[in-house]
């Protein structure tokens, strides 16, 4: 019952917080954090977003684009501006995908535009659903450390 309670007061993550909006039909805005590998892809990520058809009580708004992975300062702009970070041909640090997941702060990177607008356009349509779990891969017991003459460890 404790954990219940504590699970209903988390904050809602901001494509939680949309997803809902669409549901209940309210005036629902998706702001995005946009990165690609290239500059002639991001003007292409940018071009493939604007043309996704968005339902009338739908807005998709870009507030950053840049080239390059993401860094601390996305993460803090996606969780202050409550805004999806998307990225394009980039591949997610795990140290900052932990971060982002404890900040309740989506983000997601993918290898072909078409998979990217189809996920948005699905996400505006209010078809995604949000399932966050821990899956975990496997298991490590460290029952030695050996080091070596220059210096490089075995476990």
């Amino acid at each position: 019952m404790i954990q219940e309670h504590a699970k209903s007061n988390a904050p809602e993550s901001a494509i939680q917080q949309f997803v809902t909006g669409v549901k209940t039909n309210k005036e629902s805005e998706l702001r995005l954090i946009l990165k690609s590998d290239g500059s002639s892809s991001l003007e292409a990520l940018k071009q493939a977003v604007s043309g996704i058809v968005m339902p009338k009580n739908v807005t998709i708004r870009v507030i950053h684009t840049d080239v390059g992975h993401f860094s601390d300062s996305d993460i803090a702009l996606g969780q202050a501006s409550s805004a999806l970070l998307l990225g394009f041909n980039i591949n997610l640090n795990a140290i900052l995908k932990k971060k982002a997941e404890n900040l309740k702060v989506e983000m997601k990177s993918f290898d072909i535009i078409y998979e990217l607008t189809d996920y948005l356009s699905d996400l505006v349509k209010g078809m995604i659903q949000i399932e966050m779990e821990e899956v975990s891969i496997g298991k490590l017991d460290v029952l030695a450390i050996f080091y070596s003459k220059t210096k490089e460890m075995v476990i």
